[in-house]
C-alpha cells in the first residue's frame, strides 16, 4: 500500500510530457514488488543462499522426523545428527507466530531477522506430522522480555535451549523413507524450496556437513541428470505395480 501511495504521489508530481515515463517506471516498480516473496516482504530478510551455503552458520544439523505440532512449537524425533548436539528432548523447533517479538528478540539470539526471529521462521504448517526433513537449526541462546505468555504458553518465542530455523535460505531439505534427501541443495533458485535437483543420500549430504566432501562436488551431485531421473520414475512405477 506505502509503495502505491508513494508511486500515485510521484506521478501527480510530474510534468505532463513525464507521465509516460512515471507511469512506465510506476507500473515496472510496482510488477518487482509483487515478484517479491511474501517470506520476504514479511521480515525483510535477503535470500541467504541454499543449504550448502547457510548450513555453516547454524548450531545443530539434525536429520528427523516431525512428531508433534502444538502452537509454534515442533517437536522432532531426530534421525541422525549430521552436526552439533542435541541437550533438550524431545527435541523442539519454534516457528513463526506472525509477529517478530520485538527488535530485541532479533538482537538477542541472531543479530539479525535471517537466522532467529519471529516473523523470519518457517511458517506452522511446513513441516506434517509424520514427515522427514533435513533442518539446519539455531539455537535460542536468550528469551527476550515478553518473548513467553503464560497464558498461551504454545505460542512463544520459545525456550533457552531450543531451536528455531529460519525462512531466508535453504533451511531445511525433504528426506524420504529411502533416505535420499532433496530440497535448495545448491545453486541459485532464490525462494524455491523445491528446485529441480536430484536427491541425494544423506550419508552424502552428512559427508559435506562435516567437510568430507567439497561443494563443487555437492554441486555436481544434484544436478539433473535426466536419465537418472527417469530411471527413479520407472523404479517407482514398477515398486508400485509389483505385488506385495
Amino acid at each position: 500500500m506505502l509503495q502505491r501511495l508513494t508511486l500515485s504521489i510521484l506521478f501527480s508530481l510530474a510534468p505532463p510530457p513525464s507521465r509516460v515515463a512515471a507511469a512506465a517506471l510506476a507500473a515496472l516498480a510496482l510488477g518487482f514488488a509483487a515478484a517479491v516473496p511474501k517470506a520476504a516482504a514479511e521480515c525483510e530478510c535477503l535470500w541467504q543462499g541454499p543449504f550448502s551455503k547457510v548450513h555453516g552458520s547454524t548450531d545443530l544439523v539434525v536429520a528427523a522426523e516431525v512428531t508433534g505440532m502444538r502452537g509454534n512449537a515442533l517437536d522432532l524425533e531426530a534421525v541422525a545428527v549430521l552436526r552439533g548436539e542435541i541437550y533438550n528432548y524431545p527435541l523442539r523447533v519454534w516457528l513463526d507466530t506472525g509477529d517478530a517479538f520485538g527488535a530485541r528478540a532479533v538482537a538477542l539470539n541472531a543479530g539479525g531477522g535471517s537466522r532467529a526471529g519471529g516473523a523470519c521462521r518457517a511458517e506452522p504448517g511446513t513441516f506434517p506430522i509424520g514427515t522427514r526433513w533435513v533442518m539446519a537449526l539455531q539455537r535460542i541462546a536468550a528469551v527476550p522480555p515478553g518473548g513467553f505468555n503464560p497464558r498461551t504458553p504454545n505460542v512463544s518465542f520459545g525456550r533457552t535451549g531450543d531451536f528455531t530455523i529460519s525462512r531466508c535460505g535453504g533451511y531445511w531439505l525433504s528426506l524420504s523413507d529411502e533416505n535420499l534427501v532433496s530440497g535448495n541443495l545448491s545453486g541459485d533458485a532464490p525462494w524455491n524450496m523445491d528446485p529441480e535437483m536430484s536427491p541425494v543420500l544423506l550419508s552424502l549430504l552428512a559427508d559435506f556437513v562435516n567437510g568430507e566432501l567439497s561443494e563443487a562436488a555437492l554441486a555436481e551431485a544434484v544436478a539433473v541428470n535426466p536419465e537418472l531421473q527417469q530411471l527413479i520414475i520407472d523404479t517407482r512405477v514398477f515398486l508400485r505395480q509389483s505385488p506385495p
